[in-house]
C-alpha cells in the first residue's frame, strides 16, 4: 500500500513484509485471525488446539462412529436443529431435531450431508469442523437454514465458523454473529488449510450469509504452506462491524517459496462496511476485502464503504485490493468513504506488492481518504509487473495525505510494464492535504498512461511525478483544469501550459508529432456521481459520460492497433469498443456524436 509522504516503506501483508523476514505466515491460527506476524507459531498451534478441545465429547463419540460407519458406507443425510429440538434425537428429521450446536460438533458428517438450523432462530455457541467431515466437490457438506428466513449463530467472544483442513462445503443463508470487536477476539467464520503436502482442497461455497461483531476476520480463507483452497466462491455476503477486515483471501508469504495457494477464487455480490480497523497495532487493519496468494482471482460487483476508520498502522487500509498474487480481475464495484487515522492509504482500489498480469476495470472510487486505484510495491514483495487500471472512474478520492486519485509508489523491485487508460478522473481540493490527479510518488519504468480525462479544480495538480522516470509516457489524455491553470510537476520542474510540457519533455507526442488536448470534456455531471450502494447499478452512473458534441468523442489513440494490447473491448458502461471510428477518451464510450 502506499505511503502519504517520499521514503516511508508500505508494508502489509506481514508487517514485516518490509523488513528482513523471508518466510512468514500471514494467517492466524484456527481460534485467531491476525496476521501471523503478530503471533508466534508455537501460539498459533496451540490456539489451534484449544479450538478443538472444545470438541472433547465430539472427539470420544468419534472412534465408535468411525468403526460404525467403517463396516458399511452411509448415505447422506440432512440433520436438523431446532430450540424445539432434543439432542438426544437423531436428528433426521424435522420432528427429531437436535437442540444445540454442542450436538452438531459431536457428529461426524460425510459428502452430501447437510446441518440445517431452523430459519429465524438463535442458536449459541460455535460450529467446528476437522477432517473427519470430509466433503466433496460433487456432494459437499452443507449447512444452512431450512424453514422460513435464516437461523443466526451467536458465538460470543470466540468464531462463529471453522473449517480445519476440509474442503466440500457449502455454507449458505445463515448469519454469524459476535459479541463486537471489544468484546471478541476472534473471526467469525474460517476455512483453514496448513496441510504440509501443499495440496489444494477443493471447493468451498459461501452465500448469502452475513457476519458481524467479530474481533479479527469476518470472513477468512486461509493457507499455510503453500497449501490452499481451488474452487471457491463467496457470493451476497454481508460482512460488517468487524476488526481487521470484512473478507479476506490469505496465504503463505514467503521469498523463497514458489506459486500460490490458492486457485480460482471469486468473490462476488458482497458488501463489506464499517469492519474499523483496530489501533495500535503493528500492521494495518480495516480493509473490506483483500485477496493475496491467488492465481487467477476475480473480485466483482461489490461494495466496500466506511471502513479503516480506527486504523493507525501506515501501509494500509485499502477498500478492495489484491496483493502477492496473479490474473486477478477487480470489476464492477464500488469503493467509497474508506478511511484511515494513519498517514497512509484509506484508498479505494490497490495492486499491491507481487501483483502480474491483474486488471482494475469498470470500477467507481470516490470519497477515500487515500488513491482512488493504487500501484504499490513493497521491499521482498515478488516482481510487479503487467498490471493494468482501465476504465474506470475516480470521484474526489485524496481527501487526505495528499495522494493521487490515480497513485503509484514503488518501495521495493520496481514496478514495470503497467497500462494506464481510459479513466475518468475529478479531484477538488481536499479538508487535509493536496491532493492531486495523477501522482508517480516514486520512479517506474514503461509506464503508460493514455486515452484519459483528468479533471481538477482549485489549482491542483493534474500530474505530479519524482524525477526518475524511466520509458513512462503520457499519451493522448486530457487535462482539464476547471476554474484553474493547467498545472504539472514533471521530475521537479513546474509547467504552466500544456505545450510547455509537450516540448521540453517529449510527453504528449506519437510519433513525433503533439497528442493530448487541454479541453472541456463536456461531462454530464462532473463531481456529481453521488453513492449508489449497488454495484450492479454501476452502468447506469451519468455523471461522467461525454456529452453529445465533445470532442473527446472519437479522440482516442487506437491502442490495440498502435501498441497491440487488448483495451478491453468495453467501456464503464458495458458499450462496446469502438462505437465511432476511433474510441473515445475515458471512461464513456458514445453511441453517438
Amino acid at each position: 500500500m502506499s505511503p502519504a509522504g517520499p521514503g516511508h516503506a508500505v508494508g502489509l501483508r506481514p508487517s514485516t513484509a518490509r523488513g528482513t523476514a523471508t518466510d512468514r505466515n500471514p494467517v492466524a491460527a484456527p481460534t485467531n485471525g491476525y496476521l501471523a506476524s503478530q503471533l508466534p507459531l508455537t501460539l498459533l498451534v496451540s490456539r489451534r488446539r484449544s479450538a478443538r478441545s472444545l470438541n472433547f465429547l465430539r472427539k470420544l463419540a468419534r472412534s465408535i462412529v468411525i468403526l460404525l460407519m467403517s463396516a458399511a458406507a452411509s448415505e447422506a443425510a440432512d440433520y436438523f436443529v431446532s430450540p424445539a429440538g432434543d439432542d438426544l434425537n437423531p436428528g433426521t428429521a424435522r420432528t427429531q431435531a437436535w437442540r444445540t450446536i454442542g450436538r452438531v460438533n459431536q457428529a461426524v458428517f460425510g459428502p452430501g450431508d447437510r446441518v440445517l438450523f431452523e430459519g429465524g432462530r438463535t442458536f449459541f455457541g460455535s460450529l467446528y469442523f476437522d477432517p473427519s467431515d470430509q466433503g466433496t466437490a460433487a456432494s459437499p457438506i452443507g449447512v444452512a437454514s431450512y424453514g422460513v428466513g435464516r437461523a443466526s449463530i451467536h458465538s460470543g467472544a470466540n468464531f462463529g465458523f471453522f473449517a480445519y483442513n476440509v474442503g466440500g462445503y457449502v455454507l449458505r443463508n445463515i448469519d454469524f454473529v459476535g459479541d463486537g470487536p471489544a468484546l471478541n477476539s476472534d473471526s467469525g467464520i474460517v476455512f483453514y488449510n496448513d496441510r504440509p503436502d501443499r495440496r489444494r482442497l477443493d471447493y468451498l461455497r459461501v452465500d448469502r450469509v452475513a457476519v458481524t461483531g467479530y474481533g479479527q476476520y469476518g470472513l477468512l480463507i486461509a493457507a499455510l504452506n503453500k497449501s490452499g483452497y481451488r474452487n471457491v466462491r463467496v457470493s451476497n455476503v454481508d460482512s460488517h462491524h468487524n476488526a481487521l477486515a470484512g473478507i479476506t483471501v490469505s496465504g503463505h508469504f514467503s521469498t523463497s517459496l514458489l506459486g500460490y495457494a490458492h486457485q480460482n477464487i471469486r468473490i462476488d455480490h458482497c458488501r463489506v462496511w464499517q469492519n474499523s480497523g483496530r489501533a495500535g497495532l503493528s500492521s494495518h487493519s480495516g480493509s473490506g476485502i483483500i485477496m493475496s496468494d491467488v492465481d487467477n482471482g476475480l473480485i466483482e460487483y461489490s461494495v466496500a464503504y466506511e471502513n479503516g476508520a480506527l486504523n493507525t498502522a501506515n501501509g494500509g487500509p485499502i477498500g478492495i485490493w489484491a496483493w502477492d498474487a496473479n490474473r486477478i480481475v477487480i470489476q464492477h464495484n464500488e469503493s467509497h468513504h474508506n478511511r484511515t487515522s494513519s498517514q497512509t492509504d484509506g484508498g479505494g482500489f490497490d495492486l499491491d506488492g507481487g501483483m502480474t498480469r491483474s486488471v482494475m476495470q469498470y470500477n467507481y472510487s470516490h470519497d477515500n481518504d487515500g488513491a482512488g486505484y493504487l500501484l504499490a510495491q513493497f521491499p521482498t514483495a515478488r516482481p510487479f509487473s503487467g498490471n493494468t487500471i482501465r476504465y474506470n472512474i475516480s470521484q474526489n478520492d485524496a481527501r487526505k495525505n495528499s495522494f493521487g486519485a490515480i497513485h503509484v509508489w514503488n518501495g521495493g523491485s520496481g514496478i514495470e510494464r503497467c497500462e494506464i487508460h481510459n479513466n475518468t478522473v475529478y479531484v477538488s481540493p481536499a479538508p487535509s492535504g493536496t491532493p492531486r490527479a495523477v501522482y508517480f510518488q516514486t520512479s517506474a519504468r514503461d509506464l503508460h498512461v493514455r486515452n484519459n480525462i483528468l479533471i481538477t479544480t482549485g489549482d491542483l495538480r493534474l500530474v505530479d511525478a519524482v524525477v526518475g522516470q524511466t520509458g513512462v509516457l503520457f499519451q493522448g489524455n486530457d487535462y482539464w483544469s476547471s476554474g484553474g491553470n493547467f498545472r504539472v510537476r514533471w521530475e521537479g520542474a513546474e509547467y504552466w501550459a500544456l505545450t510547455n510540457w509537450r516540448g521540453t519533455t517529449g510527453q504528449e507526442k506519437l510519433g513525433g508529432g503533439p497528442v493530448g488536448y487541454r479541453i472541456d470534456p463536456r461531462l454530464v455531471n462532473a463531481g456529481g456521481g453521488g453513492t449508489l450502494n449497488d454495484a450492479t447499478r454501476l452502468p447506469n452512473l451519468s455523471a461522467y459520460r461525454l456529452q453529445a458534441g465533445s470532442l473527446l468523442i472519437d479522440s482516442g489513440l487506437d491502442l490495440p492497433v498502435l501498441f497491440g494490447f487488448d483495451d478491453g473491448s468495453r467501456d464503464f458502461h458495458g458499450t462496446a469498443l469502438p462505437q465511432g471510428d476511433r474510441v473515445d477518451i475515458g471512461a464513456h464510450e458514445a453511441t453517438s456524436r
